[in-house]
């Protein structure tokens, strides 16, 4: 197994396999488990037990609204949808609304930030390409991701952190390699830090 990065990718590992295995199901199970950070959560919970404030919201819990992750995903999809839709491709079209749930239902159990899901979106779209990138544009995106890399003070083990991460979350949900890699978004120094962050949020790397 090669142990270094897709020189096309800062985030993306290389070594990811390209179609599921014969143990897949059971890499799934774990990777999930990892994306909720349940180790960090539960231990956090037995050492700090949450207080229960006789406020509103507690008292009427139909009340109490987060934030909107399956409005923010499928806000995301929908062009690519409609575009499914429109060429009447059903195996885009439940591709589509597999990621939309699976990507969701994360977003919502691990209680990411709104804001940063998003701005990471928002980092896609920025840098979809209008064509395919050739292989000395991406060996570029490479190496200014990995010098923004260090510039940023951004540590080996952070970095590592961020790669087990959305490594996770692209076994969770397929569709998230090719939306980092398209375009280089997954060189951009912003969705590095995004990456980071979250991902020692959830637990990872500890």
């Amino acid at each position: 197994m090669n142990d270094q990065p897709d020189p096309a990718h800062v985030l993306f590992p290389g070594d990811a396999p390209k179609e599921p295995p014969a143990w897949f199901d059971a890499q799934k199970a774990g990777a999930e488990a990892r994306l909720m950070g349940s180790q960090k959560r539960e231990a956090e919970q037995q050492q700090h037990p949450a207080k229960v404030e006789p406020d509103a919201n507690v008292l009427f819990p139909s009340e109490r609204k987060g934030p909107d992750y399956a409005g923010i995903v499928e806000s995301e999809f929908e062009s690519p949808m409609n575009d499914a839709l429109l060429a009447k491709d059903e195996g885009r079209i439940e591709e589509l609304k597999e990621a939309t749930t699976a990507l969701s239902k994360n977003f919502a159990d691990a209680g990411s930030d709104a804001n940063d899901i998003k701005e990471a979106f928002q980092l896609i779209r920025e840098s979809a390409p209008l064509g395919t990138l050739t292989e000395e544009a991406r060996q570029r995106s490479f190496d200014r991701g990995m010098e923004a890399v260090k510039d940023a003070g951004i540590s080996d083990a952070d970095l590592s952190a961020a790669r087990a991460f959305i490594n996770d979350l692209q076994i969770v949900n397929p569709n998230v390699r090719h939306q980092l890699e398209a375009g280089g978004a997954g060189n951009d120094i912003r969705m590095i830090q995004l990456a980071v962050r979250e991902a020692r949020r959830r637990g990872y790397g500890k």
